[in-house]
Formats: C-alpha cells, sequence, structure tokens
C-alpha cells in the first residue's frame, strides 16, 4: 500500500488493542511503511490506559509509540477534523480538544473542551461520500455508550453518559443509504441496540419500511415472540448474543442483571424465528471455574446457536471489578491479560479458548 498512496495523515485507532505491546508493534510497521507521514493515534484503549497508570509511566507510554499526536477521548471527532486542514502536527494543541500534543521532550494535554457533538445532527450522508468507496455492508450507530453498567466492562465508564438518537434521525441515514443505491447490509454498533425497548420497536418500524438486510448486538433476555417476528419482517438476518456467561453465580459477579432462565427463553425465540445466531463467552470471570467451559458448548449445541467464541477475560483497571473491594474479594491480582483469581487464572482461561476451538 505504501508503493501506492502517500497520506497526508495516518489516523490510527488502538480501541481494539489489548496491550500497549500490540499498539507498539502496530505503529512500528506502519512508520516503516510511511516514513515522514504524521501520526495520530486515538482510541478507548489508550482512555482506559491514561486512567490506570501513573503520570510518569503514562508519559513513557506516549513517547515510545512516537506518534505526533494522541487524541485520548471518548470522541475526538474535533481533534480529527482540526488535524486534517493541516499537512503537519506543527497544530495549535488549543485547537485540538484532548489531545496530547509534544512539547519539547513530554507530552502535554490540550486544555480545548471538547464540544459536545449532537447525535442526531452527526449522523453519515452515505449518498455524499465518494460511491466508489461504499461497500455493499456498512455499519452505524443509533446511540453512544451502554444503559448498563457491567462489572467486566470499561465502555460506559469511557464513553460517559448514554445518548440515543431519534429514530427520525435513522430514517434520515436510511434514506441516503437508499439514494447512494449501494448498501445492501446494515450492522448497527450500539452496545445495546434493544434498550430501552419501546425506543427498539420504533427504530424497527423505521427499518421495515426499507429493502435492507441488518444485524445488530441484541440482549436476548428482552425477546419477546411479537418483536422478534416484527426484526423478522423489517429485514434482520441474525443477531450478536453477548450472553458472557450462562452460569448464574459468575452473572451475578458481572452485574449483568439477567439469569439463564432467561437467556434460554430469549436464545429460543431468536433461533426458532431463523436468525442466524452468534454468541460471545467470557472465560475467567472472577466466580468462574474450568469445568464451566463444557457447559458453554452444550448450551450452544442444545439451544442451536450457530456460531460463537470464547475469550480470556480482559481484566482492564478502568472497570467496576478493578475496585480495591473488590480485588480483595476475589483475590485478583494482575491485569490486562495475566491475572489471577481465587477460582482461575489467565493461563487456564486462554487453555479453554484453544480447547473451544479445537
Amino acid at each position: 500500500l505504501s508503493a501506492e498512496v502517500t497520506p497526508r495523515w495516518l489516523m490510527a485507532s488502538s480501541t481494539f488493542m489489548t496491550e500497549p505491546a500490540h499498539l507498539l508493534e502496530a505503529l512500528q510497521h506502519v512508520r516503516r511503511a510511511f516514513p515522514g507521514v504524521p501520526v495520530c493515534v486515538g482510541g478507548l484503549f489508550l482512555v482506559e490506559v491514561e486512567k490506570s497508570v501513573a503520570p510518569r509511566d503514562w508519559q513513557r507510554l506516549l513517547l515510545s509509540l512516537r506518534a505526533d499526536v494522541y487524541a485520548v477521548t471518548p470522541l475526538g471527532e474535533a481533534a480529527f477534523l482540526e488535524l486534517l486542514k493541516h499537512d503537519s502536527a506543527d497544530v495549535d494543541p488549543a485547537r485540538l480538544p484532548g489531545a496530547w500534543v509534544k512539547d519539547g521532550r513530554a507530552f502535554v494535554k490540550s486544555s480545548a473542551p471538547e464540544p459536545g457533538l449532537p447525535i442526531d445532527d452527526h449522523w453519515v450522508r452515505w449518498d455524499e461520500l465518494e460511491q466508489d468507496g461504499i461497500y455493499h455492508t456498512v455499519h452505524t450507530r443509533t446511540a453512544r455508550s451502554c444503559a448498563f453498567a457491567c462489572a467486566f466492562c470499561s465502555y460506559p465508564a469511557n464513553q460517559g453518559a448514554l445518548t440515543l438518537s431519534s429514530p427520525d434521525t435513522l430514517r434520515a441515514e436510511l434514506e441516503s443509504m437508499q439514494r447512494s443505491g449501494r448498501v445492501r447490509s446494515i450492522v448497527f454498533t450500539d452496545d445495546t441496540f434493544n434498550v430501552p425497548m419501546p425506543r427498539f420497536v420504533e427504530l424497527v418500524d423505521v427499518l421495515k419500511d426499507f429493502d435492507f438486510e441488518w444485524y445488530s448486538y441484541f440482549r436476548s433476555q428482552f425477546a419477546t415472540e411479537d418483536v422478534v417476528a416484527r426484526m423478522v419482517d423489517s429485514g434482520c438476518r441474525g443477531v450478536f448474543l453477548g450472553y458472557e456467561s450462562i452460569d448464574d453465580v459468575v452473572l451475578k459477579n458481572m452485574r449483568k442483571a439477567v439469569n439463564r432462565k432467561a437467556y434460554e427463553r430469549g436464545t429460543e425465540l431468536i433461533v426458532d424465528a431463523g436468525l442466524m445466531t452468534h454468541a460471545n463467552f467470557i472465560v475467567g470471570f472472577p466466580g468462574d471455574r474450568p469445568e464451566n467451559a463444557d457447559d458453554i458448548l452444550r448450551f450452544v449445541d442444545d439451544f442451536g446457536v450457530d456460531t460463537y467464541h470464547v475469550t480470556p477475560w480482559f481484566c482492564s483497571p478502568a472497570t467496576p471489578i478493578f475496585g480495591e473491594d473488590q480485588r480483595e474479594r476475589f483475590g485478583i491480582e494482575g491485569k490486562y491479560l495475566r491475572w489471577k483469581h481465587d477460582t482461575m487464572t489467565s493461563e487456564e482461561a486462554l487453555e479453554i479458548e484453544d480447547w473451544s476451538i479445537n
């Protein structure tokens, strides 16, 4: 790619990184491929790390990554848009909300307040984009953050309060996709697309007026026969189910506000309606035990889940479970993907991940 493209900026996201070393390796590749091109790094992983390390260690990390600007903010749009007006990193930090910019031998954080970006105003105008660059499957959202506060998840803490767009905004965006003529499938990235349920029904009714197939994250405990039927009629073809666990003790520790029985009831409704299902499970959360892994695979088989993924618990310092009282309660030591507690170790969780695939 570097032989064909000379970008003005490289924008790198850290959101799906799991450890600083992974981000460092990725940026080393980028700098070798595009020497001299200014680099801006953003994403929620950096938001987490900034909260969990001492200021001295934070500075050391920023210097080692060797990017020019770090947009360490849940939004980031304002800083990115300002950078695109310039061809180098020589930008006034006061114009980059939430950004860290190099000043001599250290990075300083901009004091500029981050402007609120009303979600109902800032939706994608698909028909105004370069049409050759639009794939037939696109990702969009109708919300920021999450309605829940699960103990294993840093998403609400990093994203702030739940912000919802209106059904009219979705209609406007779908009309824009329709005018484009390129889009056939939509993936909604909302963490809890079907919460609150009355609004979800309104969104589904809007989708019914268009000829798109769509997929979303779905809280199966809120499924009803009527809602699932509406989903199918409106073009829904599959859902991503964040079960995380099917053990009631672990679910309680996770603060998932659900139990196995509710999962079973909702899964039956979804599968019986013919929707494709993908389930995500976390192994190794405090209270979990290695023997619970067999139960996960039995659940997948018994309820006809199409595909699934088992992943080790990611012990983020930015999550509620990392509070001092919780660490003491469960005997938690370590962080990220290297940890142990009273009932499991990260090595055991990694072995279960491999076993579940093979």
